[in-house]
């Protein structure tokens, strides 16, 4: 209100009011001022400065008149902002401000967007009142304008306009006069918006910077300063603080990952993960890798006892309810034992599900993956080897944190967290195993431990697990042939020496010694005894040799063969089954030989024909001794010789008959040329 300001946090009223009001004259004003009556709170400078009383220190006497000529109580009247009314909430500094860009590319901090828009707001609020007042003031030089404008300021509500402009009028002026000149970019602090400041601003001060925050050594920000600072010296840069180097390794955090850390360590930490389901199903989905075992177990070698070693387990889980379906123990990982965790794996599920069956899917890491490939594809339908260096697609992981907490529960060897672990959550071993190295089983006794730790798992999961799989359909279900589980799986026979024991095929067929007992086994595949001269190698299982697959040397002949059934040689000894087993070894006999007398039939066939268009090979006939189809060699050869007899006389007829025409047509001629002798005399024509 006109008469009324707020100044210097005071309540002030406008000298010029008490003498045209006629409450006091100008000399009764400049009196009461002389004799400190009146608290001058400002010096008049002028029409648009007036001079201001302040009203805490006013005379009761005057109050009531003072009231009377402003309308109200002075206090009331200050409390009414002027600039209250004219602030708006400017929608288009909102965008500007929350799209801005720093010179290092970042978005403007969300605090610094809303303090620049209620600046941008209190502004805008002073050119409105300002075009109020235009018509009888002049904003640009009125120092008591922006002092009132400058206290009005300072009062909007904060709560609800955060700005923090300038509180003395005349920097609160510059702050305006730029801010119609340049916009909303005047408000954006000089730091955000260039690096004049820096002290590595160059290509070459940054690609040094980074090149020492991206060291292997990982160096700390006083060891990197230390060294940017000999090439800063040498290149006649700036020189930089340790501080300094905090900034730029927060900036450049991503591109330094690789070297300070390592790529396994960015591609967990630093780049984008997936968030996946678990199967649905049993046997959707199987991860598999090596662990070594948290447990420890001693060993002698050459007198001297050691306590600090470890086993190696692989372990295949199916990542539906995290059940390990198989497992191999050894000294350490290799083929064999992966190979061997598999076929433990297909074992159990044929304990558990009555046959063998495959997953759709296996995942493994990328150990031996070339040699270990067609051995993965055997087992799975799809082989889907994690990515390198990334440990989190791996759900076998997190499982083998939860056995080694349950070795930890359950073991009084227990070694430990892994490497990486705090400290203080290792045990303490080194002074536990001084006076406890007699609790420290050997290997067997560990080994006894890790059976007995999957056996537990296993009955811990077994009922959801079977649950599960009675929800797979028949056609979701994979099953594994017994020839690729052999192949893959099955033990090959060896001598003292290592080397691999073949066998050939006899008259009574394939003779073989597996697990200390002789077993003769054979094929009702036809084609195999045309490979009768190969050595075979035999894929067995000492467990089950019931069955055995015979595979050459190459690998490219397979062929699934079965234990022979024995007949007894006494009628008193039949047993069931045995006429059964009789009747199929005859029905393939008699199949066999159908099939060879068609065979050499359709040969024959073939030769007689062929035979008969060309006459000159008559004598083959009889060298090879060649039958019909009815068996008959002697009665084909009387009628071949019938025929080439009855050749021949058609051949001497026909040239008989040829020389007779020759002679008759020589006949005519010479009779022809007598008559035309007799008859013309030629010596007329050679007169013409």
């Amino acid at each position: 209100m006109a008469g009324v300001v707020y100044h210097k946090h005071r309540v002030c009223i406008e000298a010029n009011v008490l003498w045209q009001s006629g409450i006091i004259t100008r000399s009764n004003y400049d009196a009461m001022v002389k004799r400190r009556r009146l608290t001058v709170v400002r010096r008049g400078g002028g029409a648009d400065t007036p001079a201001l009383v302040s009203w805490n220190d006013f005379p009761e006497h005057l109050r009531a008149e003072v009231k009377s000529a402003l309308g109200g109580d002075p206090r009331d009247l200050a409390q009414r902002n002027i600039l209250t009314e004219y602030l708006e909430y400017d929608a288009s500094a909102e965008v500007f401000f929350s799209g801005y860009r720093r010179a290092d590319g970042d978005f403007l901090p969300s605090e610094t967007v809303e303090k620049y828009i209620a600046n941008a707001g209190v502004l805008n609020a002073i050119g409105r009142y300002l075009e109020t007042v235009s018509h009888r003031r002049s904003p640009a030089g009125s120092q008591g304008l922006w002092e009132t404008l400058s206290d009005s300021a300072v009062r909007v509500d904060r709560s609800d306009w955060p700005h923090d402009l300038p509180v003395h009028w005349q920097r609160l002026r510059s702050k305006y006069v730029r801010y119609v000149e340049e916009g909303y970019s005047s408000l954006v602090h000089k730091g955000f918006s260039n690096r004049s400041a820096a002290r590595v601003k160059e290509d070459i001060q940054t690609a040094v910077l980074q090149k020492l925050l991206s060291n292997n050594r990982n160096l700390d920000n006083g060891q990197v300063s230390e060294l940017y600072n000999l090439v800063a010296s040498a290149s006649g840069w700036k020189t930089i603080s340790a501080s300094t180097v905090g900034v730029w390794r927060e900036r450049f955090s991503l591109e330094a990952s690789p070297g300070r850390l390592g790529i396994g360590s960015m591609m967990n930490g630093k780049l984008m993960q997936h968030r996946r389901s678990r199967p649905s199903t049993p046997m959707n989905m199987w991860s598999m890798d090596g662990w070594v075992a948290e447990l420890l177990y001693s060993d002698s070698h050459e007198g001297r006892s050691t306590y600090t070693n470890r086993l190696t387990v692989v372990v295949a889980i199916d990542v539906f309810g995290n059940y390990p379906v198989g497992y191999a123990i050894g000294s350490h990982e290799t083929p064999e034992l992966i190979s061997l965790c598999l076929r433990n794996a297909i074992n159990h599920v044929e304990e558990l599900f009555g046959s063998r069956y495959r997953p759709h899917q296996l995942q493994s890491d990328r150990y031996q993956i070339k040699k270990l490939t067609p051995v993965y594809e055997a087992v799975a339908k799809y082989v889907t080897p994690a990515r390198a260096h990334n440990a989190k697609a791996k759900p076998v992981e997190p499982f083998f944190k939860d056995v080694n907490r349950y070795c930890q529960l359950h073991y009084a060897n227990w070694s430990g967290f892994g490497v990486t672990s705090q400290k203080e959550r290792q045990p303490n071993l080194t002074e536990w195993l001084k006076s406890n190295r007699h609790r420290i089983p050997d290997r067997s006794g560990c080994e006894s431990q890790l059976h007995a730790l999957i056996a537990d798992l296993r009955r811990q999961g077994r009922e959801a697990y079977l649950d599960g799989w009675r929800q797979v359909p028949e056609s979701g279900r994979l099953v594994m042939s017994e020839e690729d589980y052999l192949y893959y799986f099955g033990d090959v026979r060896r001598n003292r020496r290592g080397e691999i024991i073949t066998n050939t095929l006899q008259g009574d067929g394939v003779t073989a010694s597996i697990g200390g007992e002789e077993h003769t086994y054979d094929c009702f595949d036809l084609s195999f005894r045309r490979h009768a001269g190969e050595k075979w190698i035999l894929h067995c299982c000492p467990e089950s040799p019931e069955r055995v697959l015979a595979v050459n040397a190459e690998g490219s002949l397979r062929y699934l063969l079965e234990k022979k059934y024995v007949q007894p040689m006494a009628l008193a000894d039949r047993q069931p089954g045995d006429s059964e087993a009789l009747k199929r070894v005859n029905d393939f006999n008699q199949s066999a030989i159908e099939y060879l007398t068609s065979f050499n039939c359709r040969r024959d066939e073939i030769i007689e024909k062929y035979l008969d268009d060309l006459p000159a090979l008559n004598d083959t006939l009889q060298k090879f001794c060649i039958t019909d189809s009815r068996g008959q060699h002697k009665d084909n050869l009387s009628a071949s010789r019938a025929l080439q007899a009855a050749r021949q006389l058609e051949g001497r007829q026909a040239r008989s008959a040829k020389k007779k025409a020759s002679a008759a047509r020589q006949d005519f001629a010479d009779e022809h040329a007598r008559y035309i002798d007799e008859k013309v005399d030629m010596g007329k024509y050679c007169e013409l």
